[in-house]
């Protein structure tokens, strides 16, 4: 019942603007707690290790791509927001415009020339195709500042099962 660009948007009271990396610091631990209240088991599809080129945050039984959004977002307009924000989009979104090689290409073609003319930046090298070997997936939903890619505090989002004793 939802549409084929179904996104999530969710937007946080505005509080005091922190430094980017206390921001960092609270979206994963966001993630992180979304993921240990999570009911449904994790995709058995998706690997649970963040170093894995397949790998993507899950909740409920589907696999989502996170995007985060800060007010100390300066040079990375295109991150920018004026409160923090976070925006889950179901992997099932981009099957129809990611779905040829030649469709992959023409829309990150796009998106790297609107990041050229509206970030003060060059485009972030993290930024990648899903499953493309040389990309990480959660390099990509919060990015710094600068061309490093970022890291994840956490080798894994999955919710630990609980050890029979």
């Amino acid at each position: 019942t939802y549409g084929k660009n179904t996104s999530f948007v969710a937007l946080f009271r505005p509080k005091s603007v922190m430094r980017l990396e206390g921001y960092r610091q609270h979206f994963w631990s966001l993630l992180r707690d979304l993921s240990e209240h999570d009911t449904k088991p994790w995709p058995a599809h998706i690997p649970t290790e963040l170093d894995d080129p397949k790998w993507e945050f899950c909740f409920s039984g589907e696999p989502v791509f996170v995007v985060c959004n800060t007010p100390a977002h300066v040079l990375r307009q295109s991150r920018r927001a004026s409160t923090f924000m976070l925006t889950f989009q179901p992997r099932w979104v981009f099957d129809t415009i990611l779905n040829t090689d030649r469709n992959a290409a023409l829309a990150f073609g796009k998106v790297r020339e609107r990041l050229l003319s509206y970030d003060m930046l060059p485009p972030s090298p993290a930024l990648g195709k899903y499953g493309d070997p040389r990309v990480r997936e959660y390099q990509q939903y919060f990015l710094g500042e600068t061309s490093e890619k970022a890291k994840c505090p956490f080798a894994s989002l999955k919710k630990k099962e609980k050890e029979s004793v």
